[in-house]
């Protein structure tokens, strides 16, 4: 009895290559309010999600998540440079 080699699936698709998806949609000139509108046409959908549509919905929402951390950190960045050349005029 010899062990049959394991065969990827047609749609499979390779981590670093939902990564590289993911870092694009990211770094993408879309705005949040386009990436909230499309996350909102793919909820309006009926019917049930398929796995395609469950996959960039939860794109979209890691994207929205990221970027909203993103600006978090920068607003805190810029609060405290702004805060240290205060004391150094004074």
């Amino acid at each position: 009895m010899t062990k049959k080699p394991y065969v990827a699936p047609n749609n499979y698709i390779p981590p670093e290559m939902v990564r590289t998806r993911d870092i694009a949609l990211y770094q993408s000139p879309k705005s949040t309010a386009e990436l909230l509108e499309e996350r909102q046409k793919i909820l309006d959908i009926r019917g049930k999600l398929n796995k395609d549509r469950k996959n960039r919905l939860t794109r979209i929402e890691s994207v929205l998540v990221a970027r909203d951390e993103a600006a978090e950190k920068e607003l805190e960045r810029l609060t405290k440079q702004s805060d240290t050349s205060h004391v150094k005029q004074a």
